[in-house]
């Protein structure tokens, strides 16, 4: 994983984070909130979608430097209990980096420990970079009225067989912890062990 400075790191947000995850959207150039939000948003918009995020069991993921955070992932459940729509969003300065690929991991990680079979991501036409994020993993991308639509399947890595299936929270954890930039002391300390 790439840690842009040693005070950088990847973790899950939770309701403390409401400030920072707050903070991360309105400090967005107006550019960047329209390709995140396929829309221009106001700062009230921005606002209400923070705490809607936090209410709505949204898995976030953030990339933080130095106490701010810098980029995110998001995963929600939509439609059903085997669906989820993903959104990544990475600030300017820190693009370019091997964030936008880490966090697209650690959300599929996510979602297979939850159960969903199919992940959607909806960007503009002109978001390449979330274009190439997509198709890096794999996933079929068609147009609609201008916008793109991504769709993969949160499968484990490594070859499709059931021995894989039945080792998956293991390479999950393995993977995680390695995302996380997690040693396996920190792993057994934060076990209690």
């Amino acid at each position: 994983m790439p840690h842009l400075t040693t005070n950088g790191r990847i973790r899950l947000l939770g309701s403390a984070d409401k400030h920072l995850f707050r903070d991360h959207l309105l400090r967005l150039d107006a550019e960047t909130k329209r390709s995140r939000f396929a829309m221009l948003v106001s700062d009230t918009f921005l606002e209400a979608y923070v705490e809607t995020s936090f209410s709505l069991d949204t898995v976030i993921y953030g990339y933080i430097e130095d106490g701010t955070l810098r980029a995110t992932s998001e995963l929600r459940r939509v439609a059903d209990a085997t669906s989820g729509e993903a959104a990544f969003c990475v600030e300017t300065g820190w693009r370019g980096q091997g964030l936008g690929t880490a966090l697209m991991e650690l959300v599929l990680i996510a979602a297979r420990a939850q159960g969903y079979q199919h992940i959607y991501m909806n960007c503009l036409g002109t978001n390449r970079s979330m274009q190439a994020l997509a198709r890096k993993f794999a996933a079929d991308l068609s147009f609609e009225a201008g916008d793109v639509i991504a769709h993969l399947a949160p499968v484990p890595a490594g070859p499709a067989d059931s021995s894989t299936d039945a080792a998956w929270p293991r390479l999950a954890f393995g993977r995680l912890r390695a995302l996380l930039g997690l040693s396996a002391r920190d792993s057994q300390r934060a076990a209690g062990g």
